[in-house]
């Protein structure tokens, strides 16, 4: 038998246990090949346990973790973009600059200090609720430069009446 054909073979558990009772049989007997049969009983055991151990790998296909989200990166991106929209705003009088003072006092982005104000001020208020007061932004098309925002009020939010 060739060494290849050898290899090549697939060894059986009893062939592992024949060749650890001649092994050991040579042991007992003190015969002049025991060294070698120990060896070669060594050999297939080593053998037979990365057989087992291949087999098993090639059994368990599946893929282990969480199932993926996405089909591929065009539709991660995709998801990506749609959950994190960009928004060009125009930012009124002192506001830019403290955006900007804010972003740099804590080493951030301008961005990353514009969500949490948003985020902020979201939490804070019931917007729906109570609606947008205040002034709009700067418009030259007003005589003073500002136009009052519209403020929709509902008196059935009042506690009492302002009449």
């Amino acid at each position: 038998m060739t060494t290849t054909a050898f290899i090549d073979t697939l060894i059986t558990e009893e062939q592992v246990t024949a060749a650890y009772e001649a092994r050991h049989q040579a042991f007992v007997t003190n015969a002049d090949n025991k060294y070698a049969l120990a060896d070669r009983a060594m050999a297939l055991n080593l053998r037979f346990e990365s057989q087992k151990a291949a087999q098993a790998a090639a059994m368990t296909t599946a893929k282990k973790g969480r199932p993926a989200k996405h089909a591929d990166a065009a539709a991660r991106q995709k998801a990506w973009r749609e959950a994190n929209k960009v928004k060009t705003l125009r930012l009124d009088g002192k506001i830019a600059p403290t955006v900007a003072e804010l972003a740099e006092m804590f080493d951030t982005t301008e961005t990353h200090v514009v969500n949490n104000l948003l985020r902020f001020a979201l939490a804070s208020r019931n917007w729906k609720g109570l609606g947008i007061g205040g002034w709009a932004i700067k418009d030259a098309r007003f005589t003073n430069g500002k136009c009052p925002a519209p403020a929709e009020r509902d008196d059935s939010l009042d506690a009492f009446s302002l009449a």
